[in-house]
């Protein structure tokens, strides 16, 4: 190209050393499309053309800061096909991992609001962006002892927008986790980050191609690509993030056409009919197919710069993107490094090896998060059939804790976090430690989200700073669904943690749907919270008034039944396994045509909860075990009562539920406590309010088929072993039934079909055949 050859002519002639002109990558924002540019950095990797800068907005910063500490674009595309990004752009959790306030309304409820002087809130963005650091972190952690990003494999910057002064913010040093979540903080998607009296979001807000930073460093040439064409049809903007992608585009339009010009390349993939934030596996797949056929369109371009470049400053060695075959025959390692470090020490194969890039990529990805090399890059030289493999890194050194830094926090004290977080001045940085003991923080329900950093550097040994963003303390969450029982379904929860005074935490519950409403209050002294069992006194105040079927003198009744019961007990909490809890009760119980009751009594209930999602499980244990008793002279009674459901994931898109209940009482007076809800998914023919029972032992097994990613075929069997009927004492055994069904992931939450035959019902030998039809929250 002229602009090289001009360049490289005056360098003779002005200077007794040849400068090289300097190359640049610059990547452009674009969201999910961001796929599209990892092609070009394979082209570039292919053609060995070396790279001097890069220069990344939002997700191209993520690209681009991953891509400049080693990164081939091999392991770019395993890392971006193998990350949940549905986690990261959500609010979504790790439910397994959630300790037990958190788990416990955990997608119970559609809408979630803080409250501002008792006024819903809405909230800042879609996601907190707590996964996100989290993830970024991982992928980085292993440079984190280089300060400055111009000693990085290749220099790197990335940029951001403040939103308190609106001007561009350049991140050249600090932490490249916390740059380049900043860099890719879609605003409204991503909670924006605070980074002392700034708050930042994604840099594309104000410059989405960074062309004129790469001019800054003093980049000859720039190779650009740009992902986000604003160049859009009406049918291209399909969601409110597009809309909200193209308003942010047309904001920094004339700065993004000014530094078109600053490219020598422009590479610009034309991705439409997807959104910005569209991660789907095919769509993905598609993505990247136009980011690959946009950079070749760019071959010839590419080759006349590297012709053009002095023999010197072309890369003598091959990149893995260079070879063409799915496998290497590696005939030797040899490490390019400065520390006292042996091959083995970094890669233990036996020579020589066959190996697949799939799995070498693998292999290199466990070295980078072992977390014990920094500047990490690979390289081959070819050797007859075979292929010498060079690694080049350093040893990271053990970093000393000097401070623990803690900001951010108001309601809960340092002491509480300090406590928790159990790092001390002295102690050697342990990335695993600190990101279990940030999740244990972070599933205590008290925190927006958490970040650290390491800062003040000196020799081997940096503060650690802990940016905590607490969440609202009050919080009202609604929920609703309709099914063929209850019809139309409304739940509303409020949630006042510290409250009414500190250390307290107050609930209230409500339920309305067709002949029932509830109410359930409770007030518990949570503590401190820190110990392993914490010791939790609890009271709680429920009201239910519901219209039930029951028996009475083998007439079928439908009674009008108030309950109101008061509880005063304990809870001890099992972090994120279950619960135990143990209450004395009274409970007054108003029939509208039978005599009332009044009943004192104390209950135990464990619970185990280890599903991995509350409404599509696929995998995990939920147990309920419940016991109650009563000793006094009007009632003397027990009744026992045993859940129990285990998921088992079989095969890719296949699971299994094993699920039992068992009901135990015995002298049980109370017709109430004889009723008994069963869900049409574990009854089968005779659920809901079907069996009225003083004993029961049921069990059955589901399949699960995921047809689609939002689609599952059900199929299952169901065994009733035996039940007793209290309004007789009739005894009944072996009722089989079975039932189909198809569950619909929706907006609204689960949408379920399911068809349930037996061949005879309980009473007579009539063919018992039910449809059930649920959508949202069920009761």
């Amino acid at each position: 190209m002229k602009k090289v050859f001009i360049i490289f002519f005056f360098n003779i002639i002005l200077c007794k050393e040849i400068i090289f002109p300097s190359i640049a990558l610059v990547l452009s924002g674009g969201g999910a499309k961001g796929i599209a540019q990892i092609p070009t950095i394979e082209l570039i990797d292919s053609l060995n053309i070396p790279i001097d800068y890069v220069v990344g907005t939002s997700i191209g910063s993520i690209a681009g800061g991953m891509y400049s500490i080693g990164y081939s674009p091999e392991e770019l595309k395993e890392v971006f096909f193998d990350t949940n990004w549905d986690l990261l752009i959500s609010n979504k959790k790790n439910r397994k991992k959630l300790n037990f306030f958190k788990k416990n309304n955990y997608q119970k409820y559609q809408l979630s609001f803080t409250l501002h002087d008792f006024k819903p809130k809405v909230p800042i963005a879609l996601s907190n962006g707590h996964e996100s650091f989290i993830n970024l972190n991982y992928l980085t952690r292993h440079n984190n002892s280089i300060y400055d990003f111009d000693e990085f494999v290749i220099p790197f910057r990335c940029n951001a927008t403040d939103l308190i002064s609106g001007s561009e913010i350049i991140f050249k040093n600090g932490s490249l986790a916390k740059a380049l979540r900043a860099s890719s903080s879609i605003p409204t998607v991503f909670s924006p980050i605070q980074d002392n009296k700034k708050l930042l979001v994604d840099g594309g807000v104000l410059n989405n191609l960074g062309t004129d930073i790469a001019k800054s460093l003093g980049a000859d040439i720039i190779i650009a690509v740009d992902v986000s064409s604003e160049n859009k049809k009406s049918e291209d903007i399909i969601d409110v993030f597009d809309v909200l992608s193209q308003s942010i585009q047309l904001n920094s339009i004339n700065k993004k056409n000014k530094n078109k010009g600053n490219a020598d390349i422009l590479i610009e993939p034309k991705i439409t009919g997807s959104s910005s934030l569209n991660f789907n596996l095919k769509t993905a797949e598609a993505m990247y197919k136009t980011g690959y056929s946009a950079a070749y369109k760019n071959l010839e371009n590419l080759i006349k710069i590297k012709n053009s470049l002095p023999l010197n400053k072309i890369i003598s060695n091959q990149k893995l993107s260079s070879i063409q075959s799915d496998s290497i025959l590696i005939s030797e390692v040899i490490l390019k490094t400065n520390s006292s470090i042996t091959v083995n020490e970094v890669l233990n194969l036996k020579l020589p090896k066959k190996i697949s890039k799939k799995d070498l990529i693998k292999e290199i990805l466990k070295i980078r998060h072992s977390n014990q090399f920094n500047n990490i890059s690979f390289e081959f030289l070819k050797n007859n059939n075979s292929y010498r493999l060079i690694i080049k890194l350093e040893k990271n050194n053990s970093i000393k804790i000097n401070k623990v830094m803690i900001l951010g926090n108001k309601k809960i004290s340092d002491t509480y976090i300090r406590k928790i977080l159990d790092l001390n001045r002295g102690d050697i940085v342990d990335y695993d430690k600190i990101d279990n003991k940030i999740s244990q923080l972070y599933n205590l329900d008290f925190f927006e989200n958490i970040n650290y950093e390491l800062v003040n550097f000196d020799n081997n040994s940096a503060d650690i700073l802990f940016n905590i963003n607490e969440t609202n303390f009050k919080r009202l969450k609604l929920g609703g669904g309709w099914s063929s029982y209850h019809k139309m379904i409304a739940k509303l929860r409020l949630d006042l943690i510290y409250k009414p005074i500190d250390m307290f935490r107050f609930q209230n519950e409500m339920l309305i749907a067709n002949s029932i409403k509830e109410n359930k209050l409770s007030l518990l002294y949570t503590g401190k919270y820190i110990k392993q069992l914490p010791i939790m006194p609890i009271l709680r105040y429920n009201y239910k008034d519901t219209q039930l079927p029951m028996y009475q003198n083998e007439i079928e009744l439908e009674e009008n039944i108030i309950d109101k019961q008061r509880a005063f007990g304990f809870l001890i909490p099992f972090q994120n396994f279950g619960s135990f809890e143990v209450n004395y009760n009274n409970q007054k119980i108003k029939y509208s045509s039978l005599h009332n009751e009044n009943i004192d009594f104390y209950n135990i209930t464990l619970k185990i909860d280890q599903l991995d999602d509350l409404l599509y499980p696929t995998q995990g244990l939920n147990l309920s075990c419940y016991f109650e008793q009563s000793d006094n002279l009007q009632e003397n009674y027990y009744y026992s009562n045993l859940s129990v459901d285990h998921y088992t994931k079989i095969l890719k898109r296949t699971s299994i539920r094993l699920y039992g209940d068992y009901i135990e009482s015995e002298d049980l007076n109370s017709s109430y406590k004889n009723i008994h809800f069963f869900k049409p998914d574990r009854t089968l023919a005779y659920s809901e309010y079907d069996i009225f029972s003083s004993n029961l032992l049921n069990y059955g097994i589901e399949i699960n088929y995921l047809y689609r990613n939002s689609q599952t075929i059900r199929f299952l069997i169901n065994k009733i072993d035996k039940v007793e009927f209290a309004h007789n004492n009739e005894k009944i055994h072996n009722f089989y039934s079975y039932g189909i069904g198809i569950r619909f992931k929706s907006i609204l939450g689960p949408i379920n079909f399911l068809w349930t035959n037996s061949d005879k019902s309980f009473f007579d030998n009539k063919k018992n055949e039910n449809y059930y039809f649920s959508i949202g929250i069920d009761y």
